[in-house]
């Protein structure tokens, strides 16, 4: 496994329609939710889990002037290297937001440290590294200094990847997860919020693919049809690990899933990966 910011450096091409179509979807989601308050008030929108930022700063700079006039923003993210591509991501960025603030740490401690409310806050793929015990209480915990909209994003369980380490993966010591590593989906956050009794919740689906370059399929495929000590390192390898939570050389050894892989690669040419975003709106 790398940094964050080095994974995401790997994958930013493999990531990047999703990337997109992720970015419009919030964008419109924000945009209907919040432009008649941006015309009464300003509005603080706090993105939990910025990672490098350049999906929030997506999102931002494509909202309609009158909103991002009216938009202060905090983002907040507790990796060292995530950190730092997340400031060089916002240096330069005056004037695009009535107010960017960078909060270093995690989502439990800035709301230790910040006790004011906000209009909205973002989760974007960021739940999978709090423990699923502690989501309830973290969940209800922003959700109480929320007074618009939350807005998490989880990818689905019904994948490409996902449907081929299951079928070739044995499952795993604990929990009897068949992909292992406690990866965490969509479902597991239906779950979570069954015991939440005060919020109303919307569904938005974020249907896409995986855009791997063809260099990075045909040096996987190689690698596995002759040369399987090869696997790990290589670019898609290290990216099998990151969505996977699995190291790379565990992965490289599953003969099985690498073979399914290799022949899924050569017929269709992408994976299908799919998110769902969900609106959490706290009642009155």
């Amino acid at each position: 496994m790398t940094g964050y910011a080095e994974i995401y450096t790997i994958a930013e091409r493999y990531f990047a329609p999703k990337r997109e179509q992720l970015i419009e979807l919030l964008r419109k989601r924000l945009t209907a939710d919040f432009r008649e308050t941006a015309k009464i008030r300003p509005l603080e929108i706090v993105d939990f889990g910025s990672g490098d930022g350049l999906l929030i700063r997506g999102i931002a700079s494509r909202l309609p002037a009158p909103l991002r006039a009216r938009l202060s923003l905090t983002c907040v993210e507790p990796e060292d290297s995530n950190f730092a591509a997340l400031t060089a991501t916002f240096n330069g960025a005056a004037g695009l937001l009535r107010a960017v603030t960078l909060f270093k740490g995690g989502m439990k401690e800035y709301l230790a440290q910040n006790k004011l409310p906000f209009d909205a806050c973002l989760m974007t793929h960021m739940l999978y590294h709090i423990p699923l015990e502690r989501w309830q209480d973290e969940i209800a915990a922003a959700l109480a200094r929320t007074s618009g909209h939350a807005y998490i994003t989880l990818v689905e369980e019904d994948t490409d990847a996902y449907n081929l380490a299951k079928a070739t993966m044995p499952p795993a010591a604990q929990g009897g997860q068949a992909i292992g590593g406690g990866y965490i989906f969509a479902s597991d956050l239906d779950r979570v919020l069954s015991a939440f009794k005060n919020i109303d919740i919307a569904k938005y689906p974020n249907f896409g693919v995986f855009d791997i370059p063809k260099a990075d399929q045909l040096q996987f495929i190689e690698a596995a049809e002759q040369c399987p000590q090869k696997l790990p390192g290589l670019p898609f390898v290290r990216f099998l690990s990151f969505i996977l939570r699995k190291p790379e050389t565990e992965i490289a050894a599953n003969e099985k899933f690498i073979a399914a892989l290799a022949a899924h690669l050569k017929e269709e040419g992408c994976m299908t990966s799919t998110d769902t975003v969900f609106r959490l709106t706290p009642r009155p």
